[in-house]
């Protein structure tokens, strides 16, 4: 008994700890994602303000 239940908290703590790298694995992939689309969206914008709005915001100042 004493065995089965050592293989078992062993099995948990590895399958806990495999959770673990996935997910700070996972949370780290959708951070440098979200970085990389927000950039894009950032380049994109500056760009459109670059293009088109530069007369409005002569205007408005």
């Amino acid at each position: 008994m004493k065995t089965s239940m050592r293989a078992l908290l062993s099995t948990l703590r590895f399958s806990i700890y495999i959770l673990l790298k996935l997910l700070t694995f996972t949370v780290s992939f959708a951070f440098i994602l979200i970085q990389f689309v927000l950039g894009i969206v950032v380049i994109i914008f500056s760009l459109g303000a670059i293009g088109s709005s530069t007369i409005d915001f002569g205007r408005r100042k």
